[in-house]
């Protein structure tokens, strides 16, 4: 009910897509986690999490349209940004440090980012990263872990200078742009 508060415009892929004169689809959602039951996304659905929603183009189940497939053939992406795992902390915020909880948490990565690579015929780049936005070390690590594990080609590992370090809470404008600065340094080298 208060997106009118809300600015796309100064978010870190809009600037970031700006800077290197790139269209963009930007699947992005306030507060969503990874995993059902996690994060701060429809909590009236029982916390909805990209795990089901990736795929979508509408995924709010109380939208006019209610959900709707996304057509992969539309747009194939020469890089695709992961930057999951700042919301997932709510409502356990030890759960990374849970081994289970880890390891399931680690194993949805994986899929998520497997699926997407095969949608797309391995053809784009990924980069892991998390953002700038003050979160525990362990996020990281385990994210670490991730494209550890799935050690393939495509995929790439990427931190911030800042990350973790920044503002509590939502990243201001001169962050976002911070943000957009790093990737585009690391999407041109």
């Amino acid at each position: 009910p208060y997106g009118y508060y809300d600015n796309a415009w100064f978010s870190y892929p809009l600037i970031l897509a700006r800077m290197l004169t790139a269209d963009v689809h930007d699947n992005a959602q306030g507060g969503i986690a990874l995993r059902a039951g996690t994060g701060y996304f429809c909590p009236e659905a029982g916390l909805i999490g990209l795990e089901s929603t990736w795929d979508k183009l509408s995924y709010v189940y109380n939208a006019q349209p209610g959900y709707t497939a996304w057509d992969f053939s539309r747009y194939i992406p020469d890089t695709v940004i992961i930057a999951i795992g700042q919301n997932d902390a709510n409502p356990d915020r030890e759960a990374i440090n849970n081994p289970d909880w880890r390891a399931g948490w680690k194993a949805a990565y994986k899929k998520l980012v497997l699926d997407l690579n095969a949608r797309y015929a391995g053809t784009p780049r990924f980069l892991l990263t998390l953002t700038v936005l003050m979160h525990e070390e362990a996020w990281e690590t385990a994210l670490d872990e991730v494209a550890d594990e799935l050690a393939l080609p495509n995929v790439t590992r990427f931190r911030f200078t800042r990350t973790g370090k920044g503002t509590p809470g939502h990243p201001r404008a001169t962050e976002q742009a911070e943000m957009a600065a790093e990737l585009r340094s690391a999407i041109d080298n």
